[in-house]
Parts: structure tokens; sequence; C-alpha cells
């Protein structure tokens, strides 16, 4: 819900040379974390399944922030915004379109996913 501080952060990462590739990877990585948890909540399983399932020993603050990240999405939220990531994804790999500019794209639609 902070799109200023979003573009602000990918202003920096983009003056630090960050590869558009990775950022888009750990933005990805972040929303499966959260739909993980959101699918483990309504299959009854609970957040405490996904060490087991996962890779998620010695790193369970991640299932902690995507409760918390999570709360306000719905889980059809989470498979719009990876389905978005993913075409992302496909378009940094497949086409010669600035990457940075795609990841801004990519923001601006998550953006407003969150708040549709």
């Amino acid at each position: 819900g902070k799109s200023d501080e979003a573009y602000g952060v990918l202003r920096v990462l983009f003056a630090q040379k960050e590869e558009p590739i990775v950022i888009l990877a750990v933005i990805s990585s972040c929303y499966i974390d959260m739909y993980r948890v959101k699918c483990a909540k309504a299959s009854g399983q609970g957040e405490q399944s996904l060490t087991q399932y996962f890779n998620y020993k010695g790193r369970e603050w991640l299932i902690r922030n995507a409760v918390r990240d999570s709360k306000n999405l719905s889980l059809e939220n989470l498979r719009c915004a990876i389905d978005v990531l993913s075409i992302t994804d496909k378009k940094m790999k497949s086409t010669a379109v600035d990457k940075n500019l795609l990841l801004e794209e990519t923001v601006t639609k998550l953006i407003a996913l969150r708040n549709g």
C-alpha cells in the first residue's frame, strides 16, 4: 500500500546497478511465500506445515513475514500477482524490452491488484 516507497526502493536498486531479474526473483519469492501461506490456511494445514513441505528450515521468518504481508490479500489476488510476475519473467528472458521498465510496469500492476 506504499507505492511511493516501492518506487523509491526500485530507484535505489536501479542506481546500485542491481540486476532487474534478481529484483524480480526476490519479489516473486515473497509472493510465492504468501501464496503458500494462504494455501496452507485454506487447506487447514496451518503455516507450520510449510517447513515440512518446503525448504524453510532455519528461515521460518519468511513464513512469519508472509503471514503478516498477506493478511489483506485474497488467494485469487495472489494468483493474479503470480501470473503478472511469471509473464514479466518470461518477457525479461525473451525480449529486448528494457528490463527496468518491465520491472516498473510490474510493480505498478502489483499495486493496482492490491488496491483493486
